[in-house]
């Protein structure tokens, strides 16, 4: 399957050429001067800013937060080609997703059309919703009584045993009936567009509980899915952040008033598996909460989730709305506006960071800010190495009134600033590669134009070559030899759980200092340089066993016609 990645990626991120490669902000991270280059004949993409990298399949997996069968099947439609049934989603989960298109047909259908559905219909447009709103999101009503859509699934056995699955219906003593009874209806998801659970409210103020969430299905997880995930996505890449809110209604009344990048939990506080999603699209999540003590306590426990999970150019940020108020009541009141004057008011990780001890530690002594150290200490052990952890040490500082490098010794037990220093000088000056190994340099020359290997006449003197490196030469040169159309993308896939894989992309995407007389020119000088590695090590061994037990004929014949050689090589 060939698939143009420039193509695949400028559909989606507007791409400019720049020399040979192809230049964008990266989709992945918040940059104001372009580092995300793509390249069309290695059919591969890189970030100098944030690191990412990957070919076509990455980037879709990335980009859409889809599995990797979903991007095969979506690059395989794209090229025209049939996926071997192998590769196929397990289409087990085909027959469910239509038996939950049904029910969504069936809710909306009863929402309009029902004789009980005037007090849903009220409801929502009582809270505001536009008719517009209800039809997008794909608002419904579950009827009153106990078996309206196991009727419809009861058809054949199969299907009723599908609804049982989906935790649409529920069987009990070889009885089946309805989940949602008599309650307004809220599809849910995921991030292809497909329905995978339900929300219902109720309608009735009497009815316990006010909502109720499909149970965890094959399809649906709670800890895993976002409401609205699918309808905001491109309003989060747009906006560069995403608002996360408490409810689906928060979402609906929002997205009402041109406030679309925002999204909610499913009845669970926020998850790593939610941060993960939502920072592939947009760089800064805002938690909007109610200023309660529920409130508090659901910020404390996104900022713990958050910690190990935020790194530069990301960032996460706290609003807390007036008491009373939630995001529904504030935009209806104050329209986008007023909501959006709330969000800018939103405190900053650090700012937050800091907030969450002030009612518990007295920083006016000199032991409440000792204990403010040692409370935060765990957590900022937890964060990646960055600047804003770098900013974070800095506030603290200032709180506890220490130095900056005081402060840092406490936090992480490290040793004086000097041996800091030295270390981090060290770490730099590994970060330049180093081309004069020639089966580094080899590697990355077959990486990143994967033709050259058809230049090879013999390889079978590396089997007998000892240097490090030499396995993975053989075996890219084993990989793209006779397959001429291999891309840069294809040849690092077979690498992907190879303990070398994070250095091969280096290789892979490095700038290689290419002579005026070009590619294959210096490919063909590194194998000459490796063939003398080659000759210098059997010269050795020969000479070696000449000194110990002596040579056969055939033996001493060889060593005089490798002397010969080098002497040549040397003179020439």
């Amino acid at each position: 399957m060939r698939v143009d990645i420039v193509e695949l990626i400028d559909a989606r991120v507007p791409l400019k050429k720049a020399g040979t490669n192809f230049m964008a902000c990266c989709p992945f991270h918040a940059e104001k001067s372009p580092s995300f280059t793509v390249s069309q004949t290695k059919q591969f993409y890189h970030c100098f800013g944030c690191g990412v990298h990957d070919n076509a399949i990455g980037f879709l997996m990335n980009f859409e937060n889809l599995s990797f069968v979903e991007s095969v099947e979506i690059l395989a439609k794209q090229a025209g080609l049939q996926i071997p049934k192998e590769m196929q989603q397990s289409d087990q989960h085909t027959e469910d997703f239509d038996i939950m298109e049904q029910a969504v047909v069936f809710y909306r259908q009863q929402l309009r059309d029902h004789a009980a559905a005037k007090s849903a219909q009220n409801y929502l447009l009582n809270r505001g919703l536009s008719k517009e709103i209800i039809k997008k999101f794909q608002l419904g009503f579950a009827p009153p009584g106990w078996d309206n859509l196991s009727k419809k699934l009861n058809t054949d056995t199969k299907k009723q045993a599908s609804g049982v699955k989906l935790g649409l219906t529920i069987t009990k003593e070889n009885r089946t009936y309805d989940r949602f009874r008599n309650r307004v209806m809220f599809p849910i998801h995921d991030r292809r567009g497909r329905p995978i659970g339900f929300g219902g409210r109720v309608i009735d103020p009497e009815d316990t509980p006010k909502y109720l969430n499909s149970p965890e299905t094959p399809l649906f997880h709670k800890g895993r899915e976002i409401y609205g995930f699918y309808y905001a996505r491109q309003a989060m890449r747009e906006q560069q952040q995403v608002i996360m809110v408490e409810g689906y209604m928060d979402v609906l009344a929002l997205a009402q008033h041109g406030i679309e990048h925002t999204v909610a939990t499913l009845g669970t506080a926020a998850t790593a598996d939610h941060f993960q999603q939502l920072f592939r699209v947009a760089p800064t999540i805002i938690f909007c909460f109610d200023g309660d003590r529920a409130g508090r306590q659901a910020a404390q426990r996104a900022l713990q989730i958050g910690l190990p999970l935020i790194r530069d150019g990301l960032d996460m940020q706290f609003c807390f709305l007036p008491q009373g108020e939630d995001p529904d009541s504030l935009v209806r009141a104050g329209g986008k506006e007023g909501f959006l004057g709330h969000i800018q008011k939103a405190l900053s990780f650090v700012d937050y960071f800091l907030q969450q001890f002030e009612d518990e530690i007295d920083i006016t002594t000199a032991a409440g800010r000792a204990r403010l150290l040692d409370t935060s200490k765990s957590q900022v052990q937890r964060m990646e190495s960055s600047a804003l952890r770098v900013l974070l040490i800095e506030r603290l500082a200032a709180v506890v009134r220490m130095k900056v490098d005081a402060c840092e010794r406490v936090l992480f037990d490290q040793a004086p600033a000097a041996t800091r220093t030295q270390k981090r000088q060290t770490v730099t000056e590994k970060t330049t590669i180093d081309f004069s190994s020639p089966v580094r340099l080899a590697i990355a020359l077959v990486l990143q134009r994967p033709e050259l290997a058809g230049l090879l006449t013999e390889k079978a003197f590396l089997q007998s070559l000892e240097l490090p490196g030499l396995d993975i030469l053989q075996d890219l040169l084993d990989l793209a030899i006779g397959r001429s159309e291999i891309s840069s993308a294809a040849l690092l896939t077979h690498w992907q759980e190879h303990k070398a894989y994070a250095h091969l992309v280096k290789l892979a995407t490095w700038e290689i200092p290419i002579p005026s007389s070009g590619w294959a020119a210096e490919f063909q000088g590194v194998i000459m340089r490796l063939h003398a590695a080659y000759r210098s090590q059997q010269i050795e061994r020969l000479m070696a066993k000449a000194n110990q037990r002596g040579l056969s004929d055939e033996e001493r014949a060889q060593l005089a016609a490798l002397i010969r050689e080098k002497d040549q090589e040397t003179t020439s």
